[in-house]
């Protein structure tokens, strides 16, 4: 258990006491399990009554900056505060012991080649993200450097490069725009077009999509998809926290940093002369490439992939947005890989109809286990939700056809009863006069 500034123990009945105990045990131990994603807090809070929830936040708050701290990871202070309100007292005084700046590359006003950064985004696993002024084009953009540790690392220098020259080669809107790669006094940056917004993996924090929302998340994806699997790139690590939802609409695919491009096409999932990703974002090293509960059996195998395996991923994306968790997430890395391999897809607690049973469908086709029964390419998948995407229009168009003709149909009838109240109306007047 966690010092906290509290102990929220001594207001609770022994036996939510010692519940709390347990979902804090859990917490830690996902943070333990370094080849798995990152433990999201607020899945651990949502199952919790209101006073468990505040008693529980207590406890997990300083568990998770604890664990960002000893990875070396930077935060994002105004996150947490918008996040948690009602940690306030507390979060300030754990905030004040976490050493952000001196985890941080670059700091606000620095000169960093030909850019000025304006503030510090976020931190991934090998890379940190600042939002620059490029001077000479007057134009905001973010700058993604590597990590110290990581500058002289052959494998994270070919994955930044792959990113780069996969998005280079790469042009279309539902992708974020590359505009340089190089290097400045020994850090090797890309500079990209700067999004404002959130991620998906923000966004489903809130819960489930609405099946509309949802729709036309997974259509713009499947576009960004085919293009990219026409010029034989393989993102190979889609998930919520690498799409984006702009402030201005479209959504953008991020990180392509495990993308296969052509020329490393006959190498399998496990080589070892892929770029390696680091395991602090819940990405494997190694043997594996990708990250657990979006990767596809022939990943988690080590097997060669192709463009059917980004077709997995989009499933257990499309999943998610629909029902809000992802479709295999288990206890640990090892029982997530279990039921990506083994187990059958969970089904909707209630028949929802309509438009969501059709996306269902479409997930059910994506996250089958062998690569053969999925759809043969993201342009096939594109077709499907088009065509799911035009027959829900027009049963929308018929919805309201027939509720304007209900509408006419009550309208007509009230003014023939109106009519027939006054005619009644004038007749009686006319016999009492």
């Amino acid at each position: 258990m966690s010092n906290s500034a509290a102990d929220p123990f001594t207001t609770l009945p022994l036996a939510d006491a010692e519940r709390l105990d347990k979902v804090c045990d859990a917490f830690e131990a996902a943070w333990r399990d370094e080849n798995g994603e990152p433990p999201r807090l607020d899945e651990f809070l949502t199952p919790l009554d209101a006073e468990m929830q505040s008693a529980a936040l207590l406890e997990l708050l300083p568990i998770e900056l604890a664990y960002l701290k000893q990875r070396g990871r930077p935060i994002s202070p105004s996150d947490y505060r918008r996040r948690f309100p009602t940690a306030a007292p507390y979060l300030e005084q754990w905030l004040a012991d976490y050493p952000q700046t001196a985890a941080r590359q670059l700091a606000c006003g620095e000169r960093f080649a030909k850019y000025t950064i304006t503030a510090f985004v976020d931190a991934g696993g090998m890379g940190e993200l600042y939002r620059a002024n490029d001077a000479v084009l007057g134009r905001e953009v973010a700058i993604k450097v590597l990590l110290r540790r990581y500058r002289w690392s052959p494998e994270a220098l070919a994955r930044i490069s792959t990113e780069a020259r996969a998005l280079a080669a790469l042009n279309h809107p539902h992708i974020v725009t590359v505009h340089e790669l190089a290097e400045h006094e020994g850090v090797a940056y890309i500079a990209m077009e700067f999004l404002e917004g959130q991620t998906l993996a923000d966004r489903l924090e809130e819960g489930p999509l609405p099946p509309d929302e949802a729709l036309g998340i997974a259509s713009a994806l499947a576009r960004a998809l085919a293009t990219a699997h026409e010029k034989q790139i393989i993102h190979r690590d889609l998930k919520p926290k690498n799409i984006f939802l702009t402030a201005a609409g479209p959504t953008k695919v991020l990180d392509f940093g495990l993308a296969r491009l052509a020329e490393m096409q006959a190498e399998p999932a496990g080589s070892d002369t892929s770029p390696v990703a680091a395991s602090g974002n819940g990405t494997a090293t190694g043997s594996r490439l990708g990250t657990t509960g979006y990767m596809s059996p022939e990943q988690i195998h080590g097997q060669s992939v192709d463009a059917r395996t980004d077709i997995f991923s989009f499933g257990c994306v499309l999943f998610e947005m629909l029902l809000g968790s992802p479709a295999f997430k288990r206890g640990s890395s090892a029982e997530t890989d279990e039921a990506t391999l083994h187990a059958p897809l969970p089904q909707p607690a209630s028949a929802a109809g309509g438009l969501a049973e059709s996306l269902y469908g479409v997930c059910e086709r994506c996250l089958r286990k062998s690569p053969a029964e999925r759809y043969a390419s993201a342009l096939q998948l594109t077709q499907e939700l088009a065509e799911i995407e035009t027959s829900h229009a027009q049963r929308r168009g018929r919805t309201l056809r027939h509720i304007e003709h209900s509408l006419l149909a009550a309208a007509c009838i009230l003014l023939v009863g109106l009519g027939i109240w006054w005619w009644q109306r004038s007749a009686e007047q006319a016999r009492l006069t």
